[in-house]
């Protein structure tokens, strides 16, 4: 309800699984789809959570820059062209470690690319509620909502200690990250859940 209202989002709840954190939800995501060699692209500077979850799974990481308003989106053409790599993973709002958000007009440019080029995105949107000026952008959620594994996270906006996060994603692409959350630890743990749980019924999030 909440992405429905706050970002215009439609997101069912059955496509949605919660995680240890949202560095868990890498992890899954990497576990999942990435095999030795792989190529993937990621953002330069990027998130370091990311680059350790993704190394275990030894894909080739190639990175494109980014700019004052998101990626290069001219080199990151060239190396979609040239590398043809399967994944983009990105941090589209106030970006770790920049601090950068992307525009419109980017966020429409990759998404364009991944849509053409057959890939999936993985946005990571730890700190996209952390807005205190400004209008919210366009999540890759809503613009390709078939190529998209959204991760988010309590950690940010509740309380970092509770470990809870979670991955949204169609149910094509669902269905694999279940079972391998299945083989990592069955479940995350309901007493985290429940405290989260009856701090939003009680409270007002925003």
């Amino acid at each position: 309800e909440r992405y429905k209202n706050k970002k215009q989002v439609n997101i069912d709840p059955d496509d949605i699984l919660i995680t240890t954190g949202s560095q868990q939800a890498l992890d899954l995501v990497g576990k999942t789809f990435i095999n030795e060699g792989d190529n993937i692209v990621i953002e330069e500077p990027g998130y370091l959570g990311a680059i350790q979850a993704f190394s275990l799974y030894q894909p080739n990481m190639l990175a494109v820059p980014l700019l004052g308003d998101g990626i290069d989106v001219e080199k990151f053409k060239k190396i979609v062209r040239e590398k043809k790599p399967k994944i983009f993973y990105a941090v589209p709002n106030f970006q770790n470690p920049s601090g950068l958000t992307y525009s419109e007009e980017k966020r429409k440019a990759v998404a364009e690319i991944i849509v053409a080029n057959d890939m999936i995105l993985i946005e990571d949107d730890p700190y996209g509620d952390l807005r205190f000026e400004g209008v919210h952008k366009t999540l890759f959620k809503k613009l390709i909502p078939n190529n998209t594994i959204y991760l988010g996270s309590f950690s940010k906006i509740i309380s970092p200690g509770l470990r809870v996060g979670w991955v949204a994603a169609d149910a094509k692409l669902m269905e694999k990250i279940v079972i391998a959350k299945q083989a990592s630890d069955l479940h995350s743990t309901y007493l985290s859940q429940m405290i989260i749980y009856e701090y939003l019924v009680a409270n007002d999030l925003d």
